[in-house]
């Protein structure tokens, strides 16, 4: 800041303390109003990014659990707007089946002591009655070393996750009992072309049309997906696996 005076002028100490005065107020202006353009500019950018996320956003105060900020998804989430969450923390704690509140309230007491958690609970959703599968990141928001004055997180809804994990240990275990069962065949089959075999020959003839026999049978199964098949065509399957035999 400087001043420009068309004549000649002696300035005095008044008048030098005054303009200094004023550019130390007018930097401090300046410097403020940066300050809150890169605040404006940062609270524009996370609005969007909380608008454009598909897992719901949200700051609480950790005193009170009252709910300060909610992005767009926690509405779809939780089937409840943000208005009815933000006016009271009740309405969000009515939401979680009763037994996993308690082990909610433990995670949420974890985070405002400091920690980072990862937490899995369910809720029935108001705006369609379904019980949905809610997955929570938690951390605490520090204040200056004052400890955890608000927590933050990001919830995620994991139904559709949990169901496809549940139906694929479901498959596992039919394909561990299929395999069992199959085992268990060809033992039996290997068993019963013992006792009839002279020769080693004969063993591995045996042996060899029996396995082509349940192939076949594996084969008609899996044509019809596993829902049956036509009895004749098992019984010529097996018997055309016998039929190869000398004189037979």
């Amino acid at each position: 800041l400087f001043l420009v005076q068309d004549a000649p002028r002696c300035w005095n100490a008044t008048e030098i303390a005054l303009a200094e005065g004023t550019a130390e107020r007018t930097w401090a202006a300046v410097l403020r109003g940066r300050a809150e353009e890169s605040l404006r500019e940062s609270e524009e950018l996370f609005r969007q990014f909380g608008k454009a996320s598909s897992d719901g956003l949200w700051i609480r105060d950790a005193a009170t659990l009252q709910l300060e900020y909610a992005s767009d998804a926690m509405e779809t989430i939780y089937g409840v707007s943000r208005a009815e969450m933000t006016a009271d923390p009740k309405v969000w704690t009515a939401l979680i089946v009763p037994e996993d509140r308690c082990e909610t309230f433990g995670y949420i007491e974890r985070v405002k002591a400091g920690e980072s958690v990862v937490h899995e609970f369910r809720i029935q959703r108001p705006s369609d009655l379904q019980f949905r599968w809610v997955r929570s990141v938690g951390f605490p928001l520090l204040d200056n070393g004052n400890g955890a004055t608000r927590i933050a997180g990001i919830s995620s809804d994991v139904t559709e996750e949990k169901r496809l994990s549940e139906h694929q240990g479901v498959l596992l275990a039919e394909l561990h009992h299929r395999v069992r069962n199959i085992m268990a065949m060809i033992r039996s089959m290997a068993n019963r072309s013992a006792e009839r075999s002279q020769t080693v020959t004969e063993y591995r003839e045996s042996l060899s049309g029996r396995l082509l026999a349940l192939a076949r049978v594996q084969t008609i199964l899996t044509r019809q997906a596993n829902t049956g098949g036509p009895l004749r065509g098992v019984i010529e399957s097996e018997i055309s696996a016998q039929a190869h035999h000398k004189g037979e």
